[in-house]
């Protein structure tokens, strides 16, 4: 149906292509290239392992359940959209989904006159879908960050309170995380890492922020940096 390789546009233009010939075709291929998207999207902005992202996908299918899935597992995101606020029309998507399934079921026939605003409004989120993905740093045409079951977070006795100190005594409001692992391992507190000053506590900070008082991460996004205030 279509090439691994192939932008949403051209995809999209296939799917229109088939209109004149096969209207009823069009209308269910564009209703499961807006649940494979959303579905991409679900998998590449989640913080759950993929493994388990997937294994939830498999009872999630049709505008109700996409909807439902997709408030539950990304209001994570900064300034998180529910689904019905990504897309732009969704009252109008879930009427089309209506049309699909009675199409699948037999109990309609459409000519291209009446596919056309289906596809259209199917076609039209499916691009509000790309759009809010691409705004959180995703690509949905490209290849999917991998996100494995972490191992259990390990904090040091004394860390937090050492890096709160040594921002009481230098004077400082802040810090970056890279400096505050050079604190902790001088301390003997946290073995940094020589050729990614900073990863071991950055890692600490990604699995539950909460762990180390202060620490912020800017923009609160992926690639974001992270930075460690002095506490109230």
């Amino acid at each position: 149906m279509f090439l691994v390789n192939d932008s949403h546009a051209r995809r999209a233009d296939q799917v229109r292509s088939w209109l004149a010939r096969f209207p009823s075709v069009a209308v269910i291929v564009s209703a499961v290239y807006f649940e494979w998207t959303v579905s991409r999207a679900l998998l590449a902005l989640s913080r759950r392992p993929n493994r388990d992202v997937r294994k939830s996908l498999e009872s999630v299918y049709g505008s109700k359940r996409c909807q439902q899935f997709w408030n539950r597992e990304l209001g994570h995101l900064p300034s998180a959209l529910p689904l019905e606020r990504v897309v732009q029309n969704w009252d109008a998507v879930e009427q089309a989904f209506k049309s699909r399934n009675a199409l699948v079921h037999g109990k309609e026939r459409y000519t291209r006159n009446m596919a056309r605003p289906v596809v259209d409004t199917l076609l039209g989120a499916t691009t509000d879908v790309f759009r809010y993905a691409k705004k959180h740093g995703v690509d949905l045409n490209e290849r999917l960050p991998i996100r494995k079951p972490s191992r259990p977070v390990v904090v040091p006795a004394g860390l937090s309170a050492h890096v709160q100190r040594q921002l009481q005594e230098r004077g400082l409001e802040e810090t970056s995380a890279v400096t505050a692992a050079e604190w902790l391992d001088a301390a003997g507190l946290l073995k940094d890492s020589p050729h990614r000053p900073g990863l071991p506590l950055r890692r600490i900070l990604r699995a539950d922020r909460t762990l180390v008082a202060g620490a912020e991460q800017r923009p609160a996004a992926r690639h974001g940096r992270w930075f460690i205030r002095r506490a109230r």
